[in-house]
């Protein structure tokens, strides 16, 4: 009996390998040759999660939120992503009643007019055996408020700053983002993770 033939490794690369990071890759032109376009549910093969470090943050202090899907397959995976117009990813917060948390308060300032968004594109990458692809962005355990002395981007989120700390609790995170993978956005879920926010001492 013939052995089965061996698996060629997958090269580490912008778009492939056994670390992926995202936000780097989805720039990439070299990223946007797909194989697979049709839709799939993906979250049983992908494990996403969600890591906040730390685990427990003083009330207006920083913590990193990362997002990582991992490929729990035996062979290499690939992803496709579409993005449309908007911030890729952001962090939002509800406190232990499942309220929002550390949003601005009222509508959000006007946007300018005339922006037209281009149209969505594909962008795929490849995780070896195991291999993950992550996210990470920073969150500041805050209320935030609108700017409204300068005009939001072309197509970007309206601007807010810091308007003093969250009240000591627990928040729970997720990372959203306008990526839709495969069939749409919850094709990989949307994993969340509790932080503790204290008294700062």
């Amino acid at each position: 009996m013939a052995a089965a033939p061996e698996m060629t490794p997958l090269m580490d690369g912008p778009c492939s390998g056994t670390r992926v990071e995202l936000g780097a890759a989805l720039s990439r032109r070299e990223c946007e040759r797909c194989k697979v376009r049709e839709p799939r549910f993906f979250a049983p093969l992908v494990a996403p999660e969600l890591v906040v470090t730390p685990p427990r943050a003083d009330a207006g202090g920083e913590v990193a939120v990362r997002a990582v899907l991992r490929n729990r397959t035996g062979e290499p995976l690939e992803l496709p992503f579409v993005w449309h117009a908007g911030p890729m990813f952001v962090v939002s917060a509800k406190d232990a009643a499942g309220q929002p948390a550390g949003e601005p308060k009222g509508p959000p300032p006007p946007s300018p007019g005339g922006f037209r968004p281009g149209p969505p594109y594909l962008v795929c990458i490849t995780l070896a055996p195991g291999g993950v692809a992550y996210v990470e962005r920073k969150w500041q355990a805050v209320q935030r408020r609108w700017v409204t002395t300068e005009p939001p981007l072309p197509g970007g989120p309206p601007p807010s700053e810091p308007a003093g700390p969250l009240p000591p609790g627990r928040y729970r995170l997720r990372l959203q983002t306008m990526l839709q993978v495969g069939g749409g956005e919850l094709a990989i879920g949307a994993p969340s993770a509790w932080l503790d926010v204290a008294r700062p001492r």
